[in-house]
């Protein structure tokens, strides 16, 4: 007894399927990414089944081009552009955006809090990250943007 051809035509929806339920499920939690802060850069790492929804296991992005680092809620944000190697449907916004006026890079899960990180000079204008502890991420990027400030 075998599948149906049906059936197995049907298997990568079905897989596809599945990873966008386990996307979603994480973004409930807020835990779609890790922001990995130090001296010299900073790194946005999605997590899980964001990474393959960014098309990008992590974005590296230099200490000195960061200007600040708030909270907002993405949703006044707007659509961030065209996606140039991106994903975005409800539950998942991750990868990169370009719109004529500037170029984004989002990890979000649509929860209604997330870090928006602005970038002075650099490739991204900015970035959109949705993390489980903002508390502790947003004192360490402050504590950076602050360094940048003094040494400017």
């Amino acid at each position: 007894m075998g599948f149906s051809q049906g059936a197995v035509a049907l298997l990568p929806l079905i897989v596809l399927l599945g990873l966008l339920a386990v996307a979603v499920l994480r973004a409930r939690n807020g835990d779609v990414a890790r922001l990995d802060v130090g001296n010299d850069e900073i790194v946005i790492i999605p997590r899980g089944i964001f990474k393959l929804f960014a098309f990008t296991p992590r974005l590296r992005v230099p200490a000195g081009v960061l200007s600040a680092a708030y909270e907002i809620d993405p949703r006044s944000l707007g659509v961030p552009g065209m996606r140039m190697g991106a994903t975005w449907f409800p539950g998942v916004v991750a990868g990169r955006f370009h719109s004529p006026q500037e170029r984004s890079f989002w990890v979000w899960g649509k929860g209604d809090r997330a870090i928006r990180l602005s970038f002075d000079g650099w490739t991204y204008d900015y970035a959109v990250v949705e993390v489980a502890d903002r508390e502790s991420a947003l004192n360490a990027l402050s504590a950076v943007s602050r360094r940048n400030a003094v040494g400017n």
